[in-house]
């Protein structure tokens, strides 16, 4: 058995001791700050706004690039309506670990899972809660990629509960681009921020494997077309 040396223990010590209590609470404070500052635009938020009037569970759907925007986001929602709730699947991996107490700051319910671990038992505890009245966020290309190559876990989802898929694209400049696989982006202080929302997708109760294959395209559709269109906003300002 290999023997740690004093940078691995104390590399081992801040991961497993000091990160996961530090870390989240000062990066969900660092987001939240660094969002209301921004100057905030919406396009295309019609039919979002009827089905929220509903108070029926709604699925948002957005590219795992967009994580930290949405999370704001939708953290903003449950902070202006208490009634309102939430729930969010994040990878079981170490690093999810970290990621899911920002989102239990922002008053998320997190479902740990992902496509690659966990997953059945994952989207089986999200159906149940979307059946429970929780509205739900995923990362429509999962929790590894390929980037911007849609999933069918949530057309599942949609499919075993009735509840709408909304894909939603939320970025804006200046940002920082990160050079992981998703190219997340993390916009900066005083910048100008922009949210697009598509048109909803519905999947039938006895939608066919071809049903759901054409309803997985449509979103990566959407979210692309939607990605596409807030870029171009964002070249206009």
């Amino acid at each position: 058995m290999p023997v740690m040396n004093s940078r691995d223990k104390l590399r081992s010590y801040l991961k497993e001791t000091v990160y996961p209590y530090v870390v989240p609470p000062v990066g969900a404070k660092l987001l939240k700050a660094i969002y209301n500052s921004c100057c905030h635009y919406t396009l295309n938020d019609e039919q979002e706004k009827e089905l929220l009037a509903t108070g029926k569970p709604i699925l948002y759907a957005t590219w795992h690039f967009d994580f930290p925007a949405i999370a704001y986001l939708f953290g903003c929602y449950l902070e202006r309506d208490k009634t309102l709730r939430g729930t969010v699947m994040v990878s079981a991996s170490q690093d999810g670990e970290l990621v899911a107490r920002v989102l239990k700051i922002f008053g998320f319910e997190v479902i740990r899972g992902s496509s690659h671990r966990k997953g059945v038992e994952a989207l089986s505890r999200m159906i149940k809660m979307v059946k429970r009245g929780y509205h739900t966020g995923l990362m429509a290309d999962g929790s590894k990629g390929p980037a911007r190559k849609a999933q069918k876990g949530i057309i599942l989802v949609a499919k075993y509960t009735g509840a709408p898929i909304m894909p939603v694209i939320m970025t804006g400049k200046p940002r920082i681009t990160f050079p992981s696989w998703d190219r997340t982006h993390l916009c900066l202080p005083f910048g100008t921020m922009v949210t697009a929302f598509g048109n909803a997708i519905f999947v039938d109760a006895k939608a066919s494997r071809k049903d759901i294959e054409m309803a997985r395209k449509e979103l990566e559709k959407q979210l692309n077309i939607l990605a596409d269109k807030v870029e171009e906003f964002l070249k206009k300002m």
